[in-house]
Parts: C-alpha cells; sequence; structure tokens
C-alpha cells in the first residue's frame, strides 16, 4: 500500500507543481519513487511539494541533506533549492513552509486542499450516477440522476488523512458531541481527531442522525455551544436548511463537508461542483422528467449504500409467458369486438379508455361458463333484503344490471337506478344495496360509491358486483378489497385481466407521435418548413381528431395497408380464436398482458428487476416478425424497455434489425418500417449515435417513399 498521497495542481507558474502528501511515515524512497511515477506520466512539475504534520518538520527537513535523494531528484526535476518544497500543516489546519516556519498563502493552501480533494472524488468515484433505465429517490423525497457518496471517498488511509486537515479548524473549540448524517463519516472525523491532538487520547462522542430522518422524526440533538453537526453530502443545500430551521444551532455548527450547492450562509468544507456535470439535476417527484419517460426508482436508504452495480440484460418473450389465465381470458374476449382502445366509456366521461371492454356487447351473448358462475354468485351473495340495485353512470354497468335483473325479476320490492339518479337523503336508512359495476379500472368509482353509501341502515350489507376488472396488481386488488369489504360487506368479480394504468397524464407512444408530426401540420406556426407526406398528414388528421378505431392504432405499411395479424399468432395458438376477425386492438390487449406480467417479475426471466437495466431482446422483433405484433412491442414497451443504447452490442443487434426492416419495407418482413421508424424518431427506441448515423447514411442515396424518407431526415436531425 502506497504510504504517499499525490496529485498535481495549479501553481504560479505556466505548469501545474505536485504534492506529495505523508501524514504517517515521511519516507525518502518512497517520495523519490512517487515523483519518478509522476514524472513519467507527465510533464515536469513546476515544483515538488511535500507535506506532512508539525511533528514531522524536523523529517521534512532532513530530506533537505539526503544526498541521494537531492541527486535524484535533480536529474528528475531540477534544482531541488527551488523546486523541492516542504511544508507542514498545524493542529489548526494552518500550513507553514518547513526551512523558515512562514506561513504558506491562503491561496496556495485552498489551491492544494481543492485539487487533492477533486482528484480523490474523481479518483474514487463519488458521484454515483444513474442509467437511463433509472434514477434515485434521495432522503429529502426529492428525485435525482446523480448522487453523492461520501464513503467512496473514504477508502485510503493517506487519502482520509489529507482530507481530514481540511476538518482541522472545525475542532478548535474541541467540540464535545459531534453529530453525523451517516456512520460512514465517521472514520474520516476520528481521522481529524487524533490529528488535532486536541483530546488527550479520548474522542468526543460521535452519533448519526441518520439524514432526514433527524427531521422527519424529531432526533434529540443537543443543541449547545459543544456540539458540531455535519452533513455527509449535498447537491442542494437541503438537509442543512432544515436542520438550521429545526434548532437553535448557529451557522457555524452546522457544517456540510461535500458540496455543489448551498444555501443562503450556509457552511461548507469541500466544493466539488467542477467535478458534478451540468445534467446531474434534483426534481420533486411531480416534476421528475426521468419518471415521465419510465425511468425505475431506485431508494438510497441508510448509509446511501447500493447493493451492486446495475447490469443489463437482454429477455426473450416466450410462449409461456403467456399465461394459462390469460389464454382463458383471450378465448372468450379476443376477436369479438369487445377489447376496444382509446374509447371513452360513456358519453359524459371527461376521457378515454386506454384499454375499454364492452360490457354491454359480451353480455349480449356471453359464455355459458360465465353464464353459470354469474348466476350462482348472484344465489350465494344476493341478499334477501336488497332494497335497491345501483349500476355506476355507464352503459356497461347498466348492461350488467340488466342482466342482474332478469335473474331476480320477481323481487318486486327492489328499486332499479343508477348512482346519477340518487338524490338527496335517499339512502338513509336505507335496506340492504347492490352496486353494480360494469368494468373497473382502479375502483375509485366503486370507493366513491362507498362513501355514499355509509347512511344506510347499520344492519344492511352492500354487494358490489363487478364484471371485469383491469386492476394493475393483486396488492392493489386485494387493498380495493379489503376498503370496500370493511364492515362486513362483499366484493364480486367475474373476470379479471390486469393491466397497466394508462391515466391522462401519462405520454403514451400515441402522445409522442401526435407531438411529433403535429409540428409539421396545420398552419405551420410551428416554423417548420418542411412538408408532411400525405400519409403522415392523414396519420396525424386521425390522431388529432382522438382516432378510437380498433384498427387505427398503427401507422400504415408504406404500400397503405393496414396492419393486421397473419394466419398465425403463437401467443393464440391452439385458443379457439379467429385470426382474421382480429383486430390490431385485440393483439394491443395480448401483447400488454404479457409485458404487464413480465414486469411483475423480478428474477432473470422478468423485467422487473431494480437494480439492472433488461431490455427486450432485439430477437423478438425477429421470432415475432407479423408487423403488427412488432407494432404493438414497440407501442406497448417502456422507453427503458426499449433502450438499447445501453450496451453496445445490444445496440448492434437493434441496428440490424432496423436495417433488415427497412430493407424490406415493400414486403412482409418490413411491414412494420413506419413504425420502428417512428419509435426512433420519439425516443421510444434507442440505440446508440453511432449506430443511429449508421442506419441513415446507410439510406441517405437509397431510394425511399416519401415518408420514410421524411422520417429518416428527422432522425439525422436529431443527430447534428
Amino acid at each position: 500500500m502506497s504510504q504517499c498521497f499525490a496529485f498535481r495542481f495549479e501553481h504560479r507558474e505556466s505548469r501545474p507543481a505536485l504534492l506529495i502528501s505523508c501524514t504517517t511515515t515521511v519516507v525518502p524512497d518512497q517520495i523519490i519513487k512517487t515523483i519518478k511515477a509522476d514524472v513519467e506520466n507527465n510533464l515536469l512539475p513546476s515544483a515538488v511539494y511535500v507535506l506532512s504534520t508539525d511533528s514531522q518538520r524536523n523529517t521534512l527537513l532532513n530530506l533537505l541533506n539526503d544526498t541521494s535523494l537531492m541527486s535524484e531528484f535533480d536529474s528528475f526535476v531540477g534544482d531541488p533549492a527551488q523546486k523541492f518544497i516542504p511544508i507542514f500543516f498545524n493542529p489548526s489546519g494552518e500550513f507553514f513552509f518547513c526551512r523558515d516556519e512562514s506561513p504558506v498563502s491562503l491561496t496556495l493552501k485552498n489551491n492544494i486542499l481543492q485539487a487533492g480533494m477533486l482528484r480523490i472524488f474523481k479518483t474514487r468515484q463519488g458521484l454515483i450516477s444513474s442509467s437511463p433505465n433509472f434514477h434515485f429517490l434521495k432522503p429529502s423525497n426529492d428525485h435525482c440522476n446523480a448522487f453523492i457518496r461520501a464513503s467512496n471517498l473514504l477508502v485510503a488511509g493517506e487519502e482520509v488523512a489529507f482530507l481530514a486537515i481540511s476538518l482541522l479548524p472545525l475542532l478548535e473549540p474541541q467540540p464535545n458531541r459531534i453529530y453525523v448524517d451517516t456512520s460512514s463519516i465517521s472514520y474520516l472525523v476520528c481521522k481529524a481527531v487524533l490529528m488535532s491532538g486536541r483530546y488527550g487520547g479520548r474522542v468526543p462522542l460521535i452519533e448519526s442522525y441518520e439524514s432526514y430522518t433527524a427531521v422527519n422524526q424529531s432526533f434529540d440533538f443537543v443543541e449547545a455551544p459543544e456540539s458540531l453537526v455535519l452533513i455527509s453530502a449535498t447537491t442542494s443545500g437541503g438537509l442543512a436548511s432544515k436542520i438550521l430551521n429545526g434548532t437553535t444551532f448557529p451557522n457555524s455548527q452546522v457544517v456540510t463537508l461535500f458540496y455543489s450547492k448551498l444555501i443562503g450562509d450556509q457552511i461548507g468544507i469541500y466544493d466539488v461542483k467542477d467535478a458534478i456535470p451540468a445534467e446531474v439535476s434534483s426534481a420533486k417527484p411531480e416534476d421528475c422528467a426521468d419518471c415521465a419517460r419510465g425511468s425505475r426508482l431506485i431508494k438510497i436508504v441508510g448509509d446511501q449504500f447500493l447493493p451492486e452495480t446495475p447490469t443489463n440484460a437482454q429477455l426473450i418473450i416466450k410462449k409461456t409467458d403467456f399465461t394459462g389465465k390469460r389464454a382463458k381470458f383471450f378465448e372468450d374476449f379476443a376477436a369479438k369486438g369487445l377489447l376496444q382502445w382509446r374509447k371513452a366509456s360513456d358519453i359524459r366521461a371527461d376521457s378515454k379508455e386506454h384499454f375499454y371492454v364492452d360490457v354491454g356487447l359480451y353480455l349480449q351473448a356471453p359464455t355459458e361458463e360465465f353464464s353459470g358462475e354469474f348466476e350462482k354468485a348472484i344465489k350465494k351473495y344476493f341478499s334477501r333484503d336488497v332494497g335497491k340495485v345501483i349500476a355506476l353512470d355507464d352503459p356497461g354497468s347498466t348492461a350488467l344490471m340488466e342482466s342482474l335483473k332478469s335473474i331476480v325479476s320477481n323481487n318486486e320490492n327492489i328499486t332499479w337506478s343508477r348512482m346519477a339518479d340518487l338524490v338527496g337523503d335517499s339512502l338513509n336508512d336505507a335496506a340492504s344495496v347492490v352496486v353494480v359495476a360494469g368494468a373497473i379500472t382502479s375502483g375509485r368509482k366503486l370507493l366513491d360509491a362507498s362513501r355514499r353509501l355509509r347512511c344506510i341502515a347499520k344492519s344492511s350489507s352492500i354487494l358490489y358486483l363487478v364484471g371485469f376488472s383491469k386492476v394493475p396488481s393483486m396488492d392493489i386488488l386485494d387493498q380495493l378489497r379489503k376498503d370496500l369489504q370493511l364492515g362486513g360487506h362483499t366484493l364480486i368479480i367475474l373476470r379479471e385481466c390486469p393491466l397497466p394504468r394508462i391515466v391522462a397524464q401519462i405520454k403514451t407512444a400515441w402522445d409522442a407521435e401526435e407531438f411529433h408530426l403535429s409540428k409539421f401540420a396545420g398552419d405551420q406556426l410551428s416554423g417548420e418548413t418542411v412538408e408532411l407526406p400525405a400519409a403522415l398528414t392523414e396519420r396525424v388528421v386521425a390522431l388529432t381528431g382522438e382516432a378510437e378505431g380498433s384498427n387505427d392504432l398503427f401507422l400504415k405499411t408504406t404500400s397503405g395497408d393496414t396492419l393486421k395479424l397473419r394466419n398465425t399468432f403463437a401467443f393464440w395458438s391452439g385458443l379457439n380464436i379467429d385470426n382474421q376477425q382480429a383486430t390490431q386492438a385485440d393483439v394491443y390487449w395480448t401483447i400488454q398482458s404479457i409485458l404487464h406480467d413480465l414486469r411483475a417479475k423480478p428474477d432473470e426471466n422478468g423485467l422487473a428487476s431494480i437494480y439492472h437495466s433488461t431490455v427486450i431482446s432485439p430477437a423478438c422483433f425477429d421470432r415475432y416478425n407479423d408487423g403488427v405484433i412488432q407494432a404493438c412491442l414497440l407501442r406497448a414497451a417502456t422507453p427503458t424497455e426499449l433502450n438499447y443504447s445501453i450496451d453496445n452490442d445490444f445496440s448492434q443487434k437493434m441496428t440490424d434489425v432496423l436495417i433488415s426492416v427497412i430493407e424490406n419495407h415493400e414486403n412482409d418482413q418490413g411491414e412494420a418500417a413506419l413504425e420502428f421508424l417512428m419509435a426512433l424518431w420519439i425516443d421510444r427506441l434507442q440505440i446508440t449515435k453511432d449506430h443511429l448515423r449508421n442506419v441513415t447514411c446507410k439510406f441517405k442515396s437509397s431510394q425511399m417513399p416519401e415518408d420514410i424518407r421524411f422520417l429518416l431526415d428527422q432522425i439525422e436531425l436529431k443527430l447534428q
């Protein structure tokens, strides 16, 4: 292990100087070895400074009388009388020249300390950065794409001793309580305490307040002049501000070690902003751009420990990923016009449902199995004292209520109504109630209904009857069930198909497509002078007109044909489904359900890994080469699941797929060419810039349809 810490720093002359820090022992052989290694890799230093403690001053002076050392120094650097400069620091952290004990200027001292700290920060990777596929949740609850991890910097003894010099002035008042936000910096504090020589062999109390836990749970600081509060690192100054505002400590007793930004007159020791890239950012959760594009969130906890370095993997989607339960559902519902896209559940709805199931149409000809389960559930759970049956305010709920009416039609004491028809105190002390929902996505409307029904008689019960659930996960559904069944009530769900919940605030591939195309359409207020090809003009008109047709999901082929399934679809093989009757929406529902299930799998067979980036393997686009299936993958996957730029090999494989598809745009193998190019343009699909440049250059001089040429030109502009 090296007994020295060496680095270059800006000096008064044009060339940097070299500083060698030897706080433990001063060994001539080690010093000359360090100088030789530095000179072999760099230009000659303007001077060489050797730094140690005041107790080593005489040892430093003896170096000047070491004939062998001075001779070697002269041969490597130059005249030692001018260029060999021993200096020392005292317990207060002040620097002095050994030869005459005159003080080192504050400018020179600060240059040395700053340069050495930055060398350690960069070498030891003090900044932990995210990848495009994940970002961090800080203890402050802000989201960031990088954070300072102080513990990374405290791994080498001489480096820690060098950093400890800057803490010595803080110890002059001899604080007897030192609070640290993470125990990982206790080593640095102890080192500074020992170097100060102010405690006579004892160590002050060093206690961790666990970062933001102190302000969130009222940590019991001893707010006295003898206390010192240290913060390991910050990029915002937020924790120091909260501690200062929540205690009586003055600024001088709340000190941040590593910082890139402070607030007001806060005190910091090591300014690392020169080592922080400009793109490092921090934002409130609601303003987080990384969350908006689907980046996963990694929580920073405890001592800011990340279990392992993130790695990258590819996932091949297999037929077995389409579970038996999913197969049963799609056999009942697919290719019958039931599964639709981007459709409002009711004309009064303020937004459209991304995944819409036509419950009314299904109930016109339900399967025998469904009808049997429906009737059995009613016989088992429909209370004899039901006085009201209330349907939610949409056609599907009304249709399910009508089906229910046909089963219990002999009961003339029941009032049948919709939720919107209820007035005033009509529910006060009411008998048992049945609430009917054709389909639910989150259960919010059922929870609203439960609040309105709190006034019914205490002895009455509520049956929540749901025909179809799209609630994303069992955890969410279990919580909904607990909330609704509180008080002895019952929730019955006849059919389930968990799907991602896509609300208005989530920007889908269609939103991005419309945004990009709209710049070139209409009255050209955007300033764009390029004319949009006819096919893409037609597309933007459909999007801005809020297209909702079950075959309007995707761009057409370059010959103007609608993408559709061929004779076989691997995930439906063996099922009683007529592929020829399938719509794009049917296929999209299928692919979304598969990806949704894969996102719930945390192992190597799924997409749910937190610390690793897993992308959909480019081989999937060869395996499932129907254009409509490829388009579904491109639209259903998140940008992180299609971000092949994270690995050069992944990117090359995806580039090969892209080139093959574009080359074959006139036949079946390339029927989704426009979908692939659109995904590249709107950043749903990403490859490295070099590979993207290869794609655009390959077809630069080729004769291509105007819509392909337009998209290639727009992609090329991104590279400028």
